[in-house]
């Protein structure tokens, strides 16, 4: 049996869309100092997928594992956990998260990641 698929979320740009103005549908939440934007009928969908199963969620995001215990929490967003992050080389040349998919898939996993 091959593994579910995954979909792999960054939160910036994607969940929290760039920009400072709430636009219909939109809510606020407040991280820290920070004012994150989100549509609450995306986190419910994200929820939904979650709860279903068939689909794997994973964060890869350069908020770390602050996106598990601050942000989704706020935002009413179940808890998934993080794809394994590789260190940040400074000599690598290759992207920091394309080396996490690359390196944490298995053989044959169907996935989409999704980032801005």
């Amino acid at each position: 049996m091959s593994p579910r698929p995954m979909l792999i979320l960054d939160l910036d740009g994607v969940i929290s869309p760039y920009g400072s103005e709430a636009k219909d549908g939109m809510a606020v939440a407040r991280v820290g100092g920070y004012r994150l934007l989100y549509r609450p009928d995306v986190i419910a969908g994200l929820n939904a997928l979650n709860k279903e199963g068939d689909v794997e969620l994973r964060w890869l995001t350069s908020w770390g594992s602050d996106v598990r215990t601050h942000v989704a929490p706020a935002l009413g967003l179940d808890d998934f956990p993080m794809l394994a992050e590789v260190e940040r080389n400074a000599t690598d040349r290759t992207w920091w998260k394309l080396r996490s998919v690359l390196l944490h898939l298995r053989g044959g996993t169907r996935f989409a990641r999704l980032d801005r």
